[in-house]
């Protein structure tokens, strides 16, 4: 159906098109018959023969090496994904569609086209998104010079006339409105209400589009010294066009400053982008020559100007049409070579591949558990090798939000529904997922389920410590899910556990034992710094909390193996000391019980803050955390604590401790040993130098669970599973 009325649009958007044409073919027309009818021709000429051949050759050289700028500059703002031969190849083709197709980002769309036609391997959203930034950075340096160079003409020609001075004002604040315009959409695309709009267009016509836009930020956000270099190289580009300029305008025999040539090469610029004329023609004319007289020049010399930077132009157009047609030709000496050839596989670590090699993450439920916030992180990793689609089976009241249009949460509420298995093969058959990657009990049914129906489908168990020990559950549900397991066995082609801990109890059922299981750490840290002092102020404020105290943390679940009942002591132990503040956040079965506690007992040193879906302003608050779990299978709070610099205390339980180093990066302590934990605070309290020491230790180690590393792992890990289903290559611990 969607091809079929993309099909009967299309003569509809022809007919557009070629109006569109017609409409700017008629334009250049009109404003040429203008020029011929309103200024003298002869002496147009007469300026354009006299010009200095040797000065126009060095322009000509300036224009050929702003290509290799642009090029750099697209090559820098592609991550790696562009060589800059590559990059300079297909500028040179965009410099050619850009003169002989009207529009104003037609060179961009032709390059990009002529580039994904070539190589397949280069099909991917990361070459649209490389072009709309390279533009973007151009445009915006652009419109700084545009800035400045209205202002120069504003603070230092006093003879405008009225209408002129009131157009160059108004052409400032539109540029800069603009422009601030612009900061403030990228900053929008970083918000949850943007998120919130995404998600409500993910079935509509636009969603594509929308989903791609609201990945820009996120792709470019940290990417620092990429965008300063490219910002650099657009600024360098631009000189070397305005020197460009000085040399024609020498060449006429034209006494004119650099200023002057930095406000004719703005504003013809900005004019000759606007798409209402083809390739410019007749526009840049009309301005030339209406821009010189302000300066002291004739508009037959402004004409003559614009005529022969456009006979500079025809040569740089012939080379980009002998490379484009270079290019036709070994793209078609490339099919007939192989014409069965398959697509060529693509570079690491680039983002947005096609949809061919989809991953279905599959959960219960999205409470903030361990696998919920490290699929949250995924998420909005911009750098993933495959497509990632993510399903909750059902809905829970405090859930966490991925902030992803490729997230799914099931209508049903309930926990031993079977519709979602359902819902899930359907889902299954319209994305055609390769691998299906399954987390916790229920997902891990429906995703056999699937299995059983699609069987060219690989399956991933994913063990987040549920085989350890039982928790809050029924005394039956461990039971059933270890027969799960055993009878499950089969059909899962590769066992993933979140520690060592965790990969040796799952293995001791024997099953399990003889199958390949790998370890991936729950490596979910996106940026790991020291909060800043008014970072710290801030967060308090939010959070209400005394600005000027020590405050100890504790994040998590409010069940009994999370050691609540451990910290609560603690806090007590302390509630005369005026200058220390305590605080929880999470809920849990248990949550009436702790507030009756605090209640009961009076305790106006300690806060819980229940469920919190800004983790980052909690623990930006802190200035320690504390993890008194009794058992763990591997524990997230540790990392997430130590990437904010935070100093750790933690209960040395198997599992964490493989990602803690006692008295190097945090400080451990026996499970349910209060007395213990409390001579580990007083450690810290009486020395400054010590909370130093393990701050720093603290940013030293979480560096090591980045999540570029976690993809990392778990692209390895669907390495081993791309081909034919069946058992998978054997695998070992990482």
């Amino acid at each position: 159906m969607k091809a079929h009325s993309e099909s009967q649009a299309s003569p509809a958007h022809r007919t557009k098109r070629l109006w569109g044409l017609a409409a700017k073919a008629i334009l250049s027309l009109l404003l040429l018959f203008f020029v011929f009818r309103k200024f003298n021709i002869d002496a147009v000429l007469m300026q354009v023969r006299g010009a200095r051949v040797s000065w126009l050759v060095g322009a000509t050289v300036i224009f050929l090496l702003n290509t290799a700028f642009l090029a750099l500059r697209w090559s820098t703002l592609s991550l790696g994904f562009l060589k800059f031969g590559k990059a300079l190849e297909y500028t040179w083709i965009g410099l050619f569609f850009g003169a002989v197709i009207p529009g104003g980002i037609s060179g961009d769309i032709g390059k990009g086209v002529s580039l994904a036609l070539h190589d397949k391997s280069f099909r991917t959203r990361l070459l649209p998104a490389s072009i709309f930034f390279d533009k973007l950075v151009g445009l915006a340096v652009l419109a700084v010079f545009f800035v400045l160079s209205v202002a120069i003409t504003l603070a230092t020609k006093h003879s405008l006339t009225t209408a002129l001075n009131r157009a160059l004002v108004l052409a400032l604040i539109f540029v800069s409105v603009a422009t601030a315009a612009a900061i403030l959409i990228v900053l929008f695309l970083r918000t949850r209400a943007w998120a919130s709009i995404v998600e409500r267009l993910t079935n509509t016509r636009w969603a594509r589009f929308v989903n791609a836009v609201s990945l820009l930020p996120q792709l470019y956000a940290n990417r620092t010294w990429e965008l300063g270099k490219a910002t650099i190289l657009s600024a360098a580009g631009h000189v070397n066009n305005m020197v460009a300029y000085w040399l024609i305008l020498k060449a006429m025999g034209l006494e004119a400053n650099f200023p002057f040539a930095l406000i004719l090469y703005s504003v013809l610029s900005v004019a000759t982008m606007m798409p209402v004329s083809i390739s410019g023609v007749g526009v840049r004319d009309v301005v030339s020559a209406g821009l010189f007289p302000v300066f002291g020049f004739s508009s037959e010399a402004g004409v003559a100007f614009s005529w022969v930077v456009l006979a500079i132009n025809i040569p740089m157009v012939a080379i980009g049409g002998c490379v484009q047609g270079y290019e036709l030709f070994s793209r078609k000496r490339r099919e007939n070579a192989s014409p069965c050839e398959e697509d060529s596989p693509p570079p690491p670590n680039i983002p947005f591949f096609q949809p061919k090699r989809t991953v279905l993450h599959v959960l219960d439920n999205l409470a903030a558990g361990g696998c919920q916030t490290c699929l949250r992180s995924l998420a909005r990793y911009p750098l993933k090798a495959r497509r990632h689609l993510y399903v909750s089976l059902r809905k829970q009241r405090d859930q966490i939000d991925l902030h992803s249009s490729d997230a799914t949460v099931f209508a049903g509420k309930s926990r031993y529904s079977p519709l979602p298995a359902i819902s899930l093969l359907r889902m299954s058959r319209a994305a055609e997922p390769t691998i299906l990657h399954c987390y916790l009990f229920k997902a891990q049914v429906c995703g056999l389920f699937v299995r059983w129906m699609r069987p060219s489908t690989r399956l991933i168990f994913h063990e987040g410590g549920r085989i350890s020990m039982s928790e809050h559950e029924p005394w039956w549900e461990p039971l059933i899910y270890k027969a799960f397991l055993r009878f499950a066995a089969k059909w899962v082609d590769l066992f993933i556990a979140n520690s060592k801990h965790t990969l040796e109890r799952l293995q001791r059922i024997p099953s399990i034992g003889r199958r390949p299981g790998i370890v991936v750490y729950n490596s979910i840290l996106d940026e790991v710094r020291a909060t800043s002092p008014k970072e710290q102020e801030r967060a308090r404020s939010v959070l209400s909390l005394p600005n000027d105290a020590f405050i100890f943390g504790f994040a998590g679940r409010i069940v009994e193996r999370k050691g609540w009942r451990d910290f609560l002591e603690c806090a007590e132990h302390f509630r005369t000391d005026a200058g220390i503040f305590w605080i929880m956040a999470g809920d849990g079965p248990e949550e009436a019980h702790l507030l009756r506690i605090c209640a009961n007992k009076h305790m106006t040193n300690l806060r819980p803050l229940g469920f919190q879906q800004d983790m980052r302003t909690f623990y930006q608050s802190l200035n320690a955390c504390i993890i008194p779990s009794h058992w763990e299978p591997h524990g997230l709070v540790q990392l997430e604590a130590q990437s904010f610099g935070l100093p750790v205390i933690a209960a040395d339980v198997p599992g964490m401790n493989e990602t803690l180093a006692g008295e190097t990066n945090a400080l451990l302590f026996a499970p349910q040993d209060t007395p213990a934990l409390i001579r580990r605070v007083e450690s810290i309290l009486r020395s400054p130098e010590l909370l130093e020491s393990l701050s720093r230790a603290s940013l030293s180690n979480a560096k090591h669970f980045t999540l570029e590393k976690y993809h990392d792992s778990l692209e390895s890990c669907y390495t081993k599973l791309d081909g034919p289903p069946g058992v998978s290559r054997s695998a070992t611990s990482q």
